[in-house]
């Protein structure tokens, strides 16, 4: 998978963006997984989709409720219940959550730091005959599971952790984890694709052409100092017409990330030149990804 590299200038800084192709490397085969510390191509750059509700149903027989993405893809959120007000907090406020297992796939952490790691807070480091890859649990004082390592060479693995005991027993853990396992050896799901987001990223840049800074700014997925120093860039824009956006970079694009090609007519007063602007045609690549069901604007380049 190709790494595209992206940037836009804010003032005198030049703000290098790179769009996330997942943080694996690793080459997915049908007869095991590549043994070769994080060189090739991405194993897993969608868990999510790769290890889909559906996947773990047929595996397991667990239902998942809703599933959310972090770490560009390689680490998957799995609720089985799921509420807004499931976590009650203090003068009587609430947030969402619910009982939930998660798989994480790691190409540059060493292996052994992880099982040193464990080892230092009390856990006791096992295996299990259910496993057929190389693996090790860590179980701790009361005999419950932590977590679950499935290893892929020295500094890349696929681990499993669990919000409780009831979410996954212990042999539902162990379980799922063979069935994790064998899937790594047999031959990982590809990636699945969701529809086309193209109408969210035209409506990014409708907005910024009818000068909606803060809605422009909203639907951007960053913090608000990042928001801030975009607002300075947007507000030196006069005028925007939008002429063409299209789907970029289909190959890459998974049931969380899209990329797209805008071409744009801009007007910007002076200082906006400074900000990566030209007077006239200009092409912007915007980057989209999904946060729980709604979908940001993650990146936003002037350059592939």
């Amino acid at each position: 998978m190709v790494n595209k590299k992206f940037f836009a200038v804010l003032g005198a800084t030049a703000l290098l963006i790179i769009l996330g192709a997942g943080c694996g490397k690793g080459t997915p085969t049908s007869g095991g997984p590549e043994m070769n510390n994080g060189e090739g191509s991405s194993l897993i750059t969608d868990m999510c989709s790769q290890f889909s509700p559906e996947w773990i149903k047929s595996a397991i027989d667990k239902v998942v409720v809703k599933t959310e993405t972090r770490n560009n893809g390689t680490y998957c959120h799995y609720y089985t219940e799921y509420s807004e007000d499931f976590y009650k907090l203090s003068a009587g406020k609430s947030s969402p959550g619910g009982p939930w297992f998660a798989l994480n796939y790691e190409v540059t952490l060493p292996v052994a730091n992880q099982k040193k790691g464990h080892e230092i807070i009390g856990h006791k480091i096992e295996t299990n005959s259910k496993i057929d890859i190389e693996h090790f649990l860590a179980v701790q004082e009361d005999d419950l599971i932590n977590e679950i390592f499935l290893v892929l060479g020295d500094t890349s693995f696929v681990s499993i952790s669990r919000s409780s005991g009831t979410v996954l027993n212990e042999t539902e853990f162990v379980d799922f984890a063979a069935a994790v396992g064998k899937a790594l050896t047999e031959g990982v799901p590809p990636p699945k694709l969701s529809l086309s987001q193209v109408e969210i990223a035209r409506n990014f840049f409708t907005l910024l052409s009818e000068k909606k800074i803060d809605e422009t700014l909203a639907m951007m997925d960053a913090d608000q100092n990042t928001k801030q120093m975009w607002g300075v860039n947007f507000r030196t824009i006069q005028s925007l017409q939008i002429k063409n956006v299209e789907p970029a970079f289909e190959e890459e694009w998974t049931s969380a990330r899209q990329v797209f090609k805008a071409e744009l007519d801009v007007r910007v007063a002076s200082e906006g030149e400074d900000y990566g602007w030209s007077q006239g045609q200009n092409t912007r690549w915007v980057s989209l990804q999904k946060k729980g069901d709604i979908w940001q604007v993650h990146e936003l380049a002037s350059n592939p």
